[in-house]
């Protein structure tokens, strides 16, 4: 307990030097010091050891988050004058471009989760690494059965997920993904006609693009992505055009 004090003192120190590779580095280092054997991975959930590991983990990776929203917040302090708008966002992306760099698969679940709840979307596409798609995946439970209830924070999971292959010209990724947020069971409200065929269309268009790029594997059966979508676009317009004829004629009522 004596260390993560010390841990956080120093780390707080290093920020207020605006010394952000100490900020990202030494938190990591107390982590692995703090869980030499890696007992804090899941793969090692039934060991006894776990729960202690992870939760002394989290401790440390939390050194580098509090940081992190201390610049998306605006409230840091050098030299006894608060820093300006833009230099939170350079000291931001110094930071995340030092954090990035880990190859600690459990820093960067956290970094990501602590990334969206401070609202850092753009900067999560922009720095994210290799480990985004597979966290982005499991946080929306993509793998879950596709009449299994999705929370809001999944579709925004999700839909940060389409962008993620939208920028790595994964258009079937993309239009998949999209297809899963137009036919989703919403967990706290229903899904308004309208943005449902919102969402198809975005998938049509995705599922096109992903046609014209031969030279990807993922071109492989993409003509039959194609029609797919397309004949459960043209179900959800259908429904549409019907819904609004109701609401006029109601309204003219």
């Amino acid at each position: 307990a004596a260390d993560l004090t010390a841990l956080a003192g120093v780390a707080s120190d290093f920020a207020d030097l605006r010394f952000y590779e100490g900020v990202a580095e030494l938190p990591l280092a107390y982590a692995a010091a703090a869980d030499p054997l890696g007992h804090a991975d899941d793969a090692h959930a039934h060991h006894a050891g776990h729960p202690a590991a992870k939760a002394a983990r989290a401790r440390c990776y939390a050194a580098v988050t509090d940081a992190l929203a201390a610049l998306a917040q605006r409230r840091v302090m050098c030299g006894g004058h608060t820093l300006t708008p833009e230099q939170c966002a350079a000291d931001t992306k110094r930071l995340l471009a030092v954090a990035m760099r880990s190859k600690d698969r459990l820093f960067l679940e956290h970094l990501y989760g602590a990334m969206l709840g401070l609202g850092l979307e753009a900067e999560l596409l922009a720095h994210g690494s290799g480990a985004l798609e597979a966290f982005l995946t499991k946080a929306a439970a993509l793998a879950a059965p596709p009449e299994a209830p999705v929370s809001a924070e999944q579709a925004r999971q999700l839909a940060l997920l389409v962008e993620l292959y939208k920028k790595r010209g994964q258009h079937a990724k993309a239009a998949s993904v999209l297809l899963r947020l137009a036919e989703r069971r919403a967990a706290d409200a229903p899904v308004p006609l309208r943005e449902r065929d919102q969402l198809m269309s975005q998938a049509v268009l995705q599922a096109r693009a992903g046609c014209l790029d031969k030279a990807r594997a993922e071109s492989l059966g993409a003509e039959e992505q194609v029609h797919y979508i397309a004949d459960k676009q043209r179900v959800v317009s259908f429904q549409l055009a019907v819904y609004v004829r109701l609401e006029e004629r109601r309204k003219a009522e």
